[in-house]
């Protein structure tokens, strides 16, 4: 139930935020290979996409993926 309740609460955050209508979460995970894989999979969504297609309402991660998600949302 406590889940079901914080998926809602981040959908209607994401709803006021956003002024498309979208909702754009990003949730990296965590292990040491795989944050350098996650930062090489971001490059290429913003060398070949537009700004508006990659910019998420909420970032977050765990464990190397939570650095990866500072780095991020600090230039957002």
């Amino acid at each position: 139930m406590r889940r079901v309740l914080t998926l809602t609460f981040l959908l209607s955050c994401c709803l006021a935020l956003s002024p498309d209508g979208k909702c754009r979460v990003l949730v990296l995970r965590g292990g040491g290979v795989h944050g350098a894989y996650e930062v090489g999979a971001l490059q290429a969504l913003v060398e070949h996409l537009e700004p508006k297609e990659y910019a998420y309402d909420f970032i977050s991660g765990v464990s190397i993926g939570a650095l990866n998600a500072g780095v991020i949302a600090k230039y957002k």
